[in-house]
């Protein structure tokens, strides 16, 4: 039997099967009457640009699935790890460019 990675996909896209990138500064757009931004994709309205930002990242672009290197679970994105990594085993974790590293937070 063999083990998929399930970053990798048959449908159009990327190289590893991802959509290609959507440019966040036309999707999320300001509202000076709400003093909110909004995802132009869902009407998601946030108190941030950043916040906004994050939420097109994380809901309308497909991610890369991020395997715990602890417990080798798998997740959905770079943050579902990075909280997976502080909740499940006291540790935190550094997302680099081409993978998501777990490390020993040895300060706390």
């Amino acid at each position: 039997s063999t083990v998929m990675d399930p970053n990798m996909s048959q449908g159009s896209g990327g190289v590893d099967g991802n959509k290609d990138p959507l440019d966040l500064e036309t999707v999320v757009v300001y509202n000076p009457g709400s003093d909110m931004w909004t995802c132009t994709i869902c009407n998601k309205e946030s108190r941030t640009k950043s916040n906004a930002h994050r939420h097109v990242r994380l809901m309308h672009m497909e991610n890369k699935m991020a395997q715990c290197r602890v417990c080798l679970k798998w997740l959905k994105n770079s943050l579902s790890l990075r909280c997976h990594m502080r909740d499940m085993h006291n540790m935190r974790a550094v997302a680099t460019a081409t993978t998501t590293v777990p490390v020993l937070d040895w300060n706390s």
